[in-house]
């Protein structure tokens, strides 16, 4: 997880104040800014993950509690390494669902992200009643 990679592109000929949105769609919303201040090889990623039932009963909205601090408690290890690496992550809740939301060094915030999602999309097959033993 140790970054390798820590070349910092050219500034633009135009930097922008603010983000620009470079994707615009009914499933996807990119935004991009590059840091010119800073001059520091590190990026953000955010991702709402939604869903339509997230919040329509207490039932649902505690389902969503649980499902995140699993998908957590089941990134322990692997992100201690990537904490102690400079990268850094958090799931939470919301009314639509869940945020993930990923920063650190660009070089490598897309393991992480993968690391994260291949959690989330293999619930099924990791998620059982042990987790809950002492």
């Amino acid at each position: 997880m140790q970054a390798e990679e820590f070349e910092i592109k050219p500034p633009p000929a135009d930097p922008k104040e603010h983000p620009t949105k470079i994707v615009d769609d009914s499933v996807i919303q990119c935004w991009h800014k590059q840091d010119t201040t800073f001059q520091r090889p590190k990026g953000i990623i955010h991702v709402d993950l939604s869903t339509p039932t997230a919040y329509t009963s207490p039932t649902a909205a505690v389902s969503c509690t649980l499902f995140t601090k699993m998908v957590e408690d089941s990134l322990n290890e692997y992100a201690y390494n990537a904490e102690i690496a400079g990268l850094s992550y958090r799931l939470f809740n919301t009314t639509e669902g869940m945020r993930v939301e990923i920063a650190g060094y660009n070089d490598k915030l897309l393991i992480l992200q993968q690391a994260i999602f291949d959690k989330v999309r293999s619930f099924g097959e990791w998620a059982d009643a042990q987790r809950f033993d002492l």
